[in-house]
């Protein structure tokens, strides 16, 4: 019998299917009465037992042995249908490690990248890289201001002008400093020589950002992308034969 569902429906069944075949196995061949049961057929083969005949529990053990094996071969054929889903559509999707640049998965490379795993996993890459270049340049900027401070600087001018020509300034009277001959040239001395700048040779403050864009892109664009193939994508299924028949339908 053929049936139309969407990729969302298979899922389900298959979630459904697998707590069925597992119902079942602790139903069938953990349960203290199953056990029992096997245990007395197999002690009393040509017996009755409480005026059942050997016969009537063989069927029921029968039984068990069929509807386990219906719903195990069930679940595998749900199973066939989606990784035949998995590997036969394709969508175009942002590429996640190239900004403005697009690839094409299919629905099965897409499910991994967007496990929950690997999202954080790129996520993180991300934060990481803004994080530390944000720790560096907060720890520049109060370099600077220990360091680079007008009242340093001022100190360092005077101690430059007095070897040159010895006469008392006070070096609190930052203003006046700034007034003497010479002041702008030997303050920038000392910053030239002071100064720490961060170096970036790879880029990684544009790549941080752009990391961190991408990521988040990527996984907006393939959640609407999926929603849109499941709402437009339909699929024959014929659970009853071997590995399922199935065809795309668009809508």
């Amino acid at each position: 019998m053929k049936e139309i569902i969407t990729i969302t429906e298979l899922l389900n069944r298959i979630k459904s299917q697998k707590r069925k075949v597992n119902d079942i196995s602790n139903k069938y061949l953990d349960s203290a009465d199953s056990r029992a049961l096997i245990s007395i057929y197999n002690k009393n083969r040509n017996e009755t037992i409480n005026g059942a005949s050997i016969i009537d529990t063989e069927g029921i053990i029968k039984n068990q042995y069929v509807d386990i094996m219906s719903n195990i071969l069930l679940l595998r054929n749900l199973l066939i249908i989606k990784e035949q889903v998995n590997s036969s559509f394709k969508l175009i999707v942002p590429d996640i490690f190239n900004t403005g640049k697009e690839v094409e998965l299919t629905i099965a490379q897409i499910l991994i990248l967007k496990s929950p795993i690997i999202r954080d996993y790129y996520i993180k890459i991300g934060e990481r890289l803004r994080k530390d270049l944000n720790d560096a340049y907060k720890a520049l900027e109060a370099y600077s201001k220990n360091v680079l401070d007008e009242q340093k600087i001022a100190t360092y001018v005077l101690a430059k002008l007095n070897s040159i020509q010895p006469g008392y300034v006070d070096p609190n009277n930052i203003e006046l400093v700034k007034k003497m001959t010479d002041y702008n040239e030997y303050a920038k001395e000392y910053i030239d020589a002071n100064k720490v700048e961060l170096l970036d040779p790879l880029k990684l403050t544009k790549l941080a950002e752009e990391k961190y864009n991408n990521i988040n892109n990527f996984y907006d664009n393939i959640d609407t992308k999926l929603l849109e193939f499941n709402s437009t994508t339909k699929i024959i299924i014929d659970l009853e034969s071997g590995f399922g028949v199935w065809e795309k339908i668009w809508y």
